[in-house]
């Protein structure tokens, strides 16, 4: 991206830098899902009371075992997990009890940390420009 921006190859840089962004973006929500599903029954919860309780990154908790989510995800059943990763990453709930421990990978996690940090921060300075042209 650097070397096409000195370039002045914006366009370019632009798209690589988009790319790189969607493929990271991709990574880390892999990575939520991954251990939301792979917790077992988990329990979540929000200092106002506020609770969640998922079977295997499902929703419909106390329902026939066919309930929990798969993987990889069943795209019938996506929507449903991106609805409790939204809340996850939005709300960032303490684990009030679970059967597995929620747990990724330490590996890579910290160098995806801070790609997805620099792609947004780039995305929001672009989208800062756009609006002070406007």
């Amino acid at each position: 991206m650097s070397q096409l921006a000195e370039a002045e190859r914006y366009e370019e840089a632009a798209s690589v830098r988009d790319r790189l962004r969607a493929l990271a973006e991709g990574l880390w929500r892999e990575r939520v899902d991954a251990w939301l599903v792979g917790a077992g029954r988990l329990e979540l919860g929000l200092p106002d009371g506020e609770r969640v309780r998922l079977d295997a990154g499902s929703l419909r908790t106390g329902h026939a075992d066919g309930d929990a989510i798969a993987r990889p995800v069943p795209r019938e059943r996506a929507d449903e997990l991106a609805a409790v990763r939204s809340w996850v990453g939005r709300r960032h709930p303490r684990v009030l009890a679970c059967d597995r421990a929620p747990a990724e990978s330490i590996e890579g996690g910290a160098a995806l940390a801070r790609v997805l940090r620099r792609m947004r921060d780039a995305s929001n300075r672009d989208d800062r420009r756009r609006g002070a042209r406007r």
